[in-house]
């Protein structure tokens, strides 16, 4: 039962500042190196990821500002979808990355134990 909108403003507010913040920091970090090559910053990556977050978000309080009620069916039925598809993608993931599974034993329990130490 977390604060969705806030999640999702918060989400937008620092998709929105990294446009201004990831030039900044990356001159601040790299400004005593000597490179080669120019680093490019990704705005296009960055902007796409900021309409792909504002649009859905947008049209989903439009829908339950006009339609609550169907709102909620629509939350449970996503909700629904959305778990079916985790599951198909991490089905898919496990299938598409067979090669990846013949790493080093101690490598794949590491790799599986950090997350749940973090």
């Amino acid at each position: 039962d977390g604060d969705m909108d806030l999640s999702i403003t918060m989400t937008t507010c620092s998709t929105v500042a990294a446009l201004g913040m990831m030039p900044l920091c990356l001159y601040l970090y790299t400004f005593s190196w000597n490179l080669e090559q120019n680093l490019t910053i990704p705005y296009q990556n960055i902007g796409i990821t900021l309409v792909c977050l504002t649009i859905p978000v947008a049209f989903g309080i439009y829908v339950n500002y006009r339609w609550p009620k169907q709102s909620k069916i629509i939350l449970k039925i996503g909700a629904i979808v959305g778990g079916v598809l985790l599951l198909v993608v991490a089905v898919a993931g496990v299938v598409l990355a067979k090669g990846s599974w013949n790493s080093d034993i101690t490598l794949l329990t590491i790799s599986f134990i950090f997350p749940l130490i973090g």
